[in-house]
């Protein structure tokens, strides 16, 4: 009795040509379609999740780019000029590293690494060729 079923099942299943069933796959659009009855679902699960405190706001990248610079200030003056605008200019400029050391000539090497804001740099030649260009 047992094989007249198994016999029965396999007939059943194997019956049919995948050719003849008329089912088509749905796309992505008509499943979210669907799901979110139309919605845009991003914009749900982040409202949902900003809602909850999951999901932090986020916030704007700063455009920065990594540098390293080698001075000797006591030799040289535009050296010495170029450390000056580093420490002076800290929304411009972040000092990640310094390491300096004096020779035994007596000269102090200074080694910095840097971050410059491309961003704050960009509206400064922005305003110094605005006041250039009022001058001529």
């Amino acid at each position: 009795m047992s094989r007249s079923k198994s016999k029965d099942r396999e007939d059943f299943m194997l019956k049919g040509n995948l050719s003849e069933l008329t089912w088509t796959p749905r796309t992505e659009e008509q499943i979210e379609k669907d799901l979110f009855q139309g919605k845009n679902p991003e914009t749900m699960i982040d409202a949902y999740e900003e809602q909850l405190g999951i999901k932090a706001r986020e916030v704007p990248k700063r455009n920065l780019l990594y540098k390293s610079v080698s001075l000797s200030p006591c030799n040289n003056d535009a050296d010495a000029g170029l450390l000056a605008q580093f420490y002076n200019s800290p929304e411009q400029y972040v000092l990640l590293n310094r390491s300096d050391y004096w020779t035994h000539n007596g000269q102090l090497k200074i080694f910095l690494e840097y971050q410059e804001d491309m961003d704050v740099k960009r509206k400064k030649d922005e305003a110094q060729a605005q006041e250039e260009d009022k001058e001529s």
